[in-house]
Parts: structure tokens; C-alpha cells; sequence
């Protein structure tokens, strides 16, 4: 039991600190990449983000491969957790709701798409909103699941 509480740990620092550093450095990069002038540099510094990018999907799957947290838990604690983990690249906190039996309802397939395309707005709305404001809505009926993602800036009020 020692042994799996000792990777459960080990899977939850990586995830929770040691993965957040790369991903913002990553971060930082695209955005000089994007104001790079000479081809040279900005091809440098593309190859280093595809590199760091390499880097986070061998750590996430040694995460996985551990243990996780998020393994075993539900999908609300797992989008939750996804969301707190990239406030740092938003620069604030994302507000997100449910409704509906969204753990009992949305099989792991299902999950592994939600927690991919949530990532991908966040990140995005991080990249290219300059939202002062974020909200990711996860709703379940017996037929469908709907997952909206808003973005608010000051003075208007954009979609992604």
C-alpha cells in the first residue's frame, strides 16, 4: 500500500508543479516564435516547442502510467483539475459548471475528448483572447453533451 500511496504522490507532483513549467515555457516561446523576424530564430525556437511539447506527452503518460490522481476520479474532479492547472497560462481563475450526473453519465472515451478540447480552448483563450474573463459549462442529459466555453473581455464578449 506504501508503494502505491508513494507513486500516487509522485504522479500528483509531477502533474501538479513539474508538468506547469515546461507548458509556460512553451507558452512563452510561441509567443516570441510569433514576433521572431529573422526565419532562423523563429525556426529555433519552433523546434524547441516542438521539443518541450514532446517532453509534456511523455511526462503525462508517465503520469498516467503512475497512477495519476486523475485516474479513478471523476470526470467533474478531472476537469476541475485541468482548469486549475492552466490558470496560469489564462492569468485567471476559469470558472466551471455542471449539470447533470456528468461522473455516472460520460464514459472514459467520452472524458478523454471533454479534458482534450477543454485544454485546447483554455490554452487558446490564454494565446489569443485576451479574456479577462472565462467559463467552461459541462451539461449531461440522457442524449447528449454539451460543452460551451465563453469568454468575456472588457467591454465585449467573444465565443470560442
Amino acid at each position: 500500500m506504501a508503494v502505491y500511496d508513494d507513486r500516487d504522490r509522485m504522479a500528483r507532483d509531477l502533474h501538479d508543479t513539474v508538468i506547469q513549467r515546461p507548458f509556460a515555457v512553451g507558452l512563452s516561446l510561441q509567443t516570441t516564435a510569433g514576433t521572431a523576424r529573422e526565419p532562423g530564430i523563429r525556426d529555433r525556437l519552433e523546434t524547441a516547442i516542438s521539443e518541450l511539447d514532446d517532453t509534456i506527452r511523455q511526462v503525462r503518460s508517465t503520469i498516467y502510467e503512475l497512477g495519476s490522481a486523475e485516474i479513478g476520479r471523476g470526470v467533474r474532479d478531472s476537469l476541475l483539475s485541468l482548469v486549475r492547472e492552466l490558470t496560469s497560462v489564462v492569468g485567471f481563475e476559469v470558472r466551471v459548471t455542471f449539470d447533470g450526473a456528468v461522473d455516472a453519465m460520460v464514459s472514459d472515451q467520452l472524458a478523454e475528448h471533454l479534458l482534450a478540447v477543454v485544454r485546447e480552448a483554455v490554452t487558446n483563450i490564454g494565446r489569443h483572447a485576451q479574456a479577462t474573463e472565462a467559463s467552461v459549462f459541462v451539461g449531461v442529459t440522457d442524449r447528449q453533451c454539451r460543452l460551451p466555453v465563453t469568454t468575456m473581455a472588457v467591454g465585449s464578449m467573444l465565443l470560442t
